[in-house]
């Protein structure tokens, strides 16, 4: 089923729950990793170590919210934009998400690259 198909011929709490789902499973999977890291992390008995996890933790949330501005800002404006039929500019918005959310990853690992003595230390 495409988009305009979707949002044509399907109930809002269907069309929510189809454009919701793949950032529900992605929390998910992160909560499981994070949960999983410090599991075995712990597993060395090393407290430092786990700490290390624990306080990494909210740059990596923050890093997810980053990419979240493009994915789930994006896709509501692009979901607006199949609704008035205006696929052209959807596309475009789609596209620019794409390329927008890779430059801004870009540019926080070089800006954590740099920073990572005072980052580690605070």
């Amino acid at each position: 089923m495409n988009n305009n198909e979707l949002f044509e011929n399907t109930s809002i709490p269907k069309a929510y729950f189809t454009m919701a789902l793949p950032v529900v499973f992605s929390m998910v999977i992160s909560l499981v990793y994070n949960m999983a890291d410090t599991y075995f992390v712990a597993k060395t008995m090393n407290t430092n170590l786990v700490a290390g996890v624990s306080l990494c933790a909210p740059i990596f949330t923050f890093m997810i919210a980053l990419g979240d501005i493009f994915g789930i800002g994006g896709s509501s404006v692009i979901s607006r934009l199949f609704g008035q039929q205006m696929n052209k500019e959807a596309k475009n918005v789609s596209g620019f998400c794409f390329y927008a959310s890779i430059l801004c990853g870009i540019v926080v690992t070089i800006f954590m690259f740099i920073l990572k003595d005072p980052i580690l230390n605070f």
